[in-house]
């Protein structure tokens, strides 16, 4: 998702920081979309780029998020959920190179991308 940068007065975000530490910036966000009239998911998509947020990435995503294990993005991770896209008709060029980008975001979300 892209960003653009609000101006929130110092002496309202460190009342908001003390009461809710380091989650204060998630909740501002996800109150600034109920404002929007949406509502978040709360399963991480909505940090998602937009152009992950069309059909065939869109299903890559989630299909990489859905058969994701606790040990994270393994080889044999990346191989299962590019063998859901092709069952799902999903070109395997297409799958391999959007799977590399969720796989990017995703080591980059859970803080182990260097």
């Amino acid at each position: 998702m892209s960003s653009v940068y609000v101006e929130v007065p110092s002496a309202l975000y460190f009342k908001l920081y003390q009461r809710f530490g380091e989650s204060a910036q998630k909740l501002i966000v996800e109150n600034l979309q109920k404002l929007a009239g949406e509502e978040p998911r709360g399963d991480g998509r909505d940090n998602w780029p937009n152009k992950y947020r069309q059909p065939i990435a869109f299903s890559i995503w989630e299909i990489s998020e859905t058969t994701l294990s606790s040990e994270g993005p393994t080889r044999e991770h990346k191989e299962l959920s590019i063998k859901k896209c092709i069952e799902q008709g999903i070109n395997e060029n297409t799958a391999t190179t959007i799977y590399s980008n969720w796989r990017k975001d995703w080591l980059s979300r859970n803080g182990e991308l260097i």
